[in-house]
């Protein structure tokens, strides 16, 4: 009888144990490391502290960045991405209004946080440098934004990163606005800009 009992128990034990092995939540995993390439459309906002100006009048400025990205396509761990935020910021030498024109040094340094289709790996997040930034008028009364750089860490590491955003504000709005010294901040039209790393 004794016997019995012990062993009805440990068959109990064991499947209990059994159960709980069944229902207990996998262990997390981090994020993954992405490569491959990916590309999104961008809808971006540019402050500016201090406002810039025509002419500058300030030594030193401030551009910061944020953006969200959304529509993404890629290849290899590019392709599960679906959307993701930027955040990002640069120094200048000045406020002058003349940065929104023509070929520039930059030194801005983004990182973006990445979304992937649902039950799928997390990409881990992305750093990035941008070289040069250009700005051009593009015809219709708007100004095109580009930057050029190169990822630094994180997913896509040694990819090739460009942008392409096309202002919200007119150009003559943007005149406006620099000779009052009052452009505080500029956004971007999501349908025609595009962010790509490749």
């Amino acid at each position: 009888m004794h016997g019995g009992c012990r062993r009805f128990a440990a068959g109990a034990v064991v499947l209990l144990l059994s159960t709980f092995a069944l229902v207990a939540p996998a262990e997390a995993t981090g994020p993954v490391v992405g490569t491959g390439t990916v590309s999104c459309a961008i809808s971006a906002h540019f402050s500016f502290d201090p406002p810039l100006s025509s002419p500058g009048t300030a030594t030193t400025e401030t551009i910061t960045v944020a953006a969200n990205l959304k529509g993404c396509s890629g290849t290899g761990d590019g392709a599960r991405i679906t959307k993701g935020k930027v955040a990002g910021t640069a120094t200048a030498a000045g406020n002058d209004c003349s940065v929104l024109a023509g070929t520039h040094a930059t030194n801005l340094t983004t990182t973006t946080v990445w979304k992937t289709t649902k039950n799928t790996p997390t990409v881990a997040n992305t750093s990035a440098a941008f070289a040069s930034t250009t700005g051009v008028a593009d015809g219709n009364g708007k100004v095109r934004l580009s930057a050029t750089g190169t990822v630094t860490s994180g997913s896509f590491s040694g990819d090739s990163a460009s942008v392409s955003a096309l202002l919200s504000k007119s150009l003559n709005s943007i005149g406006n606005a620099c000779l009052k010294g009052k452009l505080k901040a500029v956004g971007t039209v999501a349908s025609g800009s595009s962010v790509s790393l490749t």
